[in-house]
């Protein structure tokens, strides 16, 4: 008998989805190159400059930020976001950027990066198939609409937002693709992720002050959990939906 051939190995699959991440993360880089060398602007200067919580880290500074508003006084507001202006503590006074605006840029530019791979991983989970999610992740990554949110410093807030609400649907996603049976419920460590990361992203941004937060997964069509290998969404019969948000009214 002739011998068989060593097989040779295939690579890991998740070196794949690295080198598409890191495609996306190049082309950010190159769309926002710019963003580095642009200073504080517009409400950069109140959060930063006329902030002086920030501007030590001390345990009375950090209480001011939990127990404040956003702004601090320096105008009317009503939004509530202590975590984004921990992130400004830590670039001004641990990290020592101070005024210089350089720092801040740079740590929006990595939630941004952070936020390309999550949809990356979402658009996996939600199509199956890597192109669709490049495209989705692309499109994320370059799409102008985002560029006030990487550029301008105060943007962070919508970073973070961003950050909690894409890192809770992920997490829900794939707990209905856990291989649990359909009904049951979802893994408890991807429920307290989910909720951990829908819990996250209310004291962040984008705006007004924090108000109860649930992490419960949609009624419909929920029941069209995500299946092995490609994702195939199953939506109940319109009646049985219709049935279900009648009861639950």
């Amino acid at each position: 008998m002739a011998a068989k051939r060593p097989s040779t190995p295939r690579p890991a699959p998740w070196r794949k989805h690295a080198f598409f991440i890191a495609a996306l993360w190049i082309a950010a880089l190159v769309a926002y190159s710019n963003s580095f060398r642009a200073g504080l602007a517009f409400d950069s200067q109140r959060v930063i400059l006329a902030d002086s919580r920030i501007q030590a880290d001390t345990p009375e500074n950090v209480h001011q930020i939990w127990t404040g508003d956003y702004y601090n006084g320096t105008g009317s507001s009503a939004l509530y976001r202590p975590l984004t202006t921990l992130t400004y503590l830590w670039n001004y006074a641990v990290l020592g950027d101070g005024p210089d605006a350089g720092g801040y840029h740079a740590v929006n530019f990595a939630l941004h990066t952070l936020n390309i791979a999550l949809v990356y991983l979402l658009g996996l989970a939600v199509f199956g198939e890597v192109w669709p999610a490049f495209a989705m992740a692309a499109l994320w990554a370059l799409h102008p609409v985002l560029t006030e949110s990487v550029t301008n410093v105060a943007g962070r807030a919508d970073l973070l937002a961003a950050f909690g609400v894409l890192a809770g649907l992920l997490c829900y996603v794939r707990s209905g693709s856990s291989g649990a049976a359909p009904g049951n419920a979802p893994p408890k460590a991807m429920k307290t992720a989910e909720g951990g990361a829908g819990a996250h992203g209310v004291p962040s941004g984008p705006s007004g002050p924090p108000g109860p937060a649930r992490a419960d997964p949609p009624t419909c069509p929920a029941d069209g959990a995500v299946g092995r290998g490609r994702a195939r969404w199953r939506r109940p019969p319109p009646s049985a939906c219709s049935r279900r948000r009648a009861a639950s009214c």
